[in-house]
């Protein structure tokens, strides 16, 4: 988002989450670029987290 903050990703035309966990980013535009933070936990523990940069050529 412009303000910094992380949104939560819905599916939509340009997102899609795969049965595996991998989430597509289709048809990407340069607006979407920016830094993403992907979350992961199974309820046993602590989840984990990782931010990835997306950039758009």
């Amino acid at each position: 988002s412009k303000s910094g903050e992380y949104e939560e990703l819905r599916e939509s035309s340009y997102t899609k989450l795969l049965n595996n966990g991998t989430l597509v980013l289709q048809h990407v535009k340069e607006d979407r670029e920016g830094f993403y933070l992907c979350q992961a936990s199974n309820g046993i523990g602590t989840g984990i987290g990782k931010v990835v940069q997306l950039r758009v050529n």
